[in-house]
């Protein structure tokens, strides 16, 4: 009967601990969809505003877009999947970042370039006129 006892004084401190734990893992799912939601909706960019992604946008479409990212979180995608389905549906303008190829990569390489004609020039005018102060 004692054995018995002790039992079901313990019951009521295991259930508590697995609730605890039920909480605190639900919680950190919950958080880390919010982290890959928001990651998601900064890496397309919205139809229908002009420079601005989903995740800065209130457009009616942006909303949608938003909705249609946690739906197909809690399907189980992956964020490249979800990714090339708003790419197929809108075509590679809606990457925030886009690919780095074909055409593409003159978005990333002018900037580079332009800093370097840049620092050419500086460096070049800074010649010329330490030249002229010399004489």
């Amino acid at each position: 009967m004692r054995k018995y006892s002790k039992l079901v004084n313990l019951n009521p401190l295991f259930l508590s601990v697995y609730i605890l734990i039920a909480i605190v893992s639900c919680s950190a799912d919950y958080g880390a969809n919010q982290n890959r939601e928001y990651s998601l909706y900064s890496q397309l960019m919205c139809p229908v505003c002009e420079g601005q992604t989903i995740a800065e946008s209130k457009a009616t479409i942006a909303e949608d877009m938003k909705e249609m990212i946690s739906n197909k979180i809690a399907e189980g995608q992956t964020d490249l999947e979800i990714l090339n389905y708003f790419e197929d549906r809108y075509g590679t303008e809606i990457l925030a970042n886009p690919p780095k190829e074909g055409f593409n990569l003159i978005v990333w390489i002018l900037p580079i370039l332009g800093i370097i004609c840049a620092m050419f020039l500086l460096v070049y005018n800074l010649n010329k006129s330490m030249k002229k102060i010399k004489k």
